[in-house]
């Protein structure tokens, strides 16, 4: 596998490391055909980024992104085409999320991931339904 070329001197050594962390999973997500580029790894970071912002959050591990890749890329509701769009709209969903509830991040992931799967690959589901579900609302709506 090539190294990314990092021609972006605005990125700092640790979201160089995390681009490159998303990059190596490309193995795995190719099993699923998906595929991330370097490109989209900045991008969703950006995205990321941004969430933290708006949600007043700090994040220390950094695994957000890797987790929600690897909840959804299975999912028979996403494709390559659309992947990482959802994704990014994913992580500022999370955010979101975390802000709302006290359960885990893997909790929060496992209710978004059950809602899209449940409502046909809906984002708009999930971002109205998660909560509900994370809350012990009835699954069933």
């Amino acid at each position: 596998m090539d190294l990314p070329i990092f021609d972006n001197f605005g990125i700092t050594n640790i979201e160089k490391n995390e681009i490159k962390s998303i990059l190596y999973k490309n193995i795995i997500l190719s099993e699923f055909g998906i595929t991330v580029s370097e490109q989209e790894a900045k991008e969703l970071i950006a995205i990321r980024n941004e969430a933290l912002k708006r949600n007043g959050r700090i994040e220390f591990k950094h695994d957000i992104i890797e987790k929600l890749i690897f909840a959804f890329c299975d999912s028979r509701c996403i494709n390559n085409e659309d992947f990482v769009e959802k994704v990014g709209e994913f992580v500022d969903m999370f955010y979101y999320f975390r802000n709302e509830t006290n359960v885990s991040d893997d909790e929060i992931i496992a209710a978004m991931r059950m809602t899209f799967d449940k409502y046909n690959g809906s984002e708009e589901m999930v971002e109205s339904r998660t909560l509900d579900m994370i809350c012990g609302g009835n699954e069933n709506d």
